[in-house]
């Protein structure tokens, strides 16, 4: 029975939440799987709610233990704490303000025993919204074959929550928890180079929204809890990528089985990524939100139609800018394809814009199809023949171009050279048709 079930622990790292810590309670105990010790640790929290509440779940539950700290030792040493007093084989932290489904644990032990090679297994995380509406966030598993590159790939992630998932504690013990900004993160690339992350759709973790006014401001809280002063984003972002680079030296259990050369290579890389994944978020992915805003703004959606938000869609400062946030959330060769893209585009809209200009000098030559032309699109709505129009335009093929670029790249890198000279080709033959003179089209 004990192998079959093996014991689960669960701890709780609190602090002056009383309304989140009930919940985060109310969620573990009433979970599927009954094989578990749930550990709450208080850092010496103000309100005096936060120990009642625990009190009242110990009496309720047998399986809740209850510490109170004498004074407030900080986050990272909470997180220790409850971790040196799990006795179970596998162990998971559930923050004070989060909840889980009720089949969450239940399900990773069924993975852990039906797969292998696997460090942590977590769910999709939900941000509960007020009004009981949920928005579900992308999760992030990293199950590639090399454990160097996915602890890259954990550093090039946004919005790293698969720590609060579940782990062998041993596994987990042999990881350094420092009192550093966005330990998290480096607890998550630990995990992801000695075995795979994985995050399963089935599972959900419901967080609340944050409590940061901003950017700014949610940086200057998390220095806050480490206890460094706030700088600006700049250095905040410099600090995570320096402390990501010394952190292949300080786990020296997770990566002893890397020479030190591979060590500063490593390193090196976490480094570059690092800034790499800041720039993209925080600056290129503002600066194209921001344009994005405006763009919409500058459009008002009259009667329903989706008219316009197709034209917003099909434009190119929107195609354009959702290619360059998807060529640097998912660089490599996409980067590589970028020039290409931004030719072919450009190609294709010059290609359809002289197509419409050679219909003007060939109207009289075609004027019976032209008159079958004129009377389907008289059937048409002005709506939809503006939508069209938007389609076959030169700004909304330069965009799409890019994206499909960003998203579908593979035998389009071989077949480079040929779309280009095909395209090339048409176009010079188009051109030569719209400057040669009316009358010798015909012919």
């Amino acid at each position: 029975m004990a192998n079959s079930k093996p014991l689960v622990s669960v701890g709780i790292p609190a602090y002056n939440r009383p309304g989140g810590l009930r919940r985060t309670l109310e969620s573990i105990t009433g979970q599927t799987y009954r094989n578990l010790e749930i550990i709450v640790s208080d850092n010496c929290s103000p309100d005096p709610n936060v120990e009642h509440i625990a009190r009242e779940f110990q009496k309720l539950d047998n399986r809740v233990q209850y510490f109170r700290q004498t004074e407030n030792t900080g986050a990272a040493n909470n997180f220790r704490f409850v971790l040196g007093k799990a006795r179970g084989e596998y162990f998971m932290w559930a923050a004070d303000d989060d909840f889980i489904s009720e089949d969450f644990i239940w399900q990773a032990i069924q993975f852990f025993k039906e797969h292998s090679g696997y460090a942590i297994v977590s769910g999709i995380p939900v941000t509960v919204i007020r009004r009981g509406k949920h928005c579900v966030n992308n999760g992030h598993s990293f199950t590639g074959k090399f454990g160097v590159l996915r602890v890259l790939q954990t550093y090039n992630a946004r919005g790293m929550v698969v720590v609060y998932g579940l782990v062998n504690t041993a596994t987990l013990r042999r990881i350094r928890i420092g009192n550093r900004f966005a330990e998290d993160r480096y607890i998550a690339a630990s995990l992801a180079y000695m075995g795979k992350v994985k995050t399963l759709e089935t599972m959900r973790l419901y967080r609340p929204p944050g409590r940061a006014r901003n950017v700014s401001d949610m940086h200057r809280r998390m220095l806050e809890l480490v206890g460094i002063r706030f700088r600006g984003v700049a250095l905040a972002r410099l600090m995570m990528a320096t402390n990501a680079s010394k952190d292949i030296f300080v786990q020296k259990e997770v990566y002893r089985g890397l020479s030190f050369p591979a060590k500063v290579l490593l390193a090196l890389c976490c480094f570059v990524v690092s800034i790499y994944n800041s720039i993209k978020i925080f600056y290129v992915g503002r600066i194209v939100h921001m344009a994005g805003k405006r763009i919409r703004g500058s459009l008002r959606f009259e009667n329903g139609s989706k008219r316009e938000s197709e034209l917003v869609k099909d434009s190119i400062s929107y195609q354009l800018g959702s290619a360059i946030v998807q060529a640097l959330h998912k660089p490599g060769r996409n980067t590589m394809l970028l020039p290409y893209r931004v030719v072919w585009l450009c190609v294709v809209g010059f290609k359809k814009r002289k197509a419409r200009a050679t219909k003007g000098t060939t109207r009289e030559a075609e004027k019976g199809q032209t008159d079958q032309r004129t009377s389907a699109r008289q059937t048409l709505a002005g709506d939809e023949i503006e939508l069209i129009a938007v389609r076959n335009s030169f700004s909304y093929k330069l965009g799409n171009i890019l994206v499909q670029a960003i998203y579908r790249p593979g035998r389009n890198t071989i077949l480079l050279p040929y779309h280009l000279i095909r395209l090339c080709v048409r176009e010079f033959g188009k051109r030569k048709i719209m400057a040669a003179p009316k009358g010798s089209g015909a012919n």
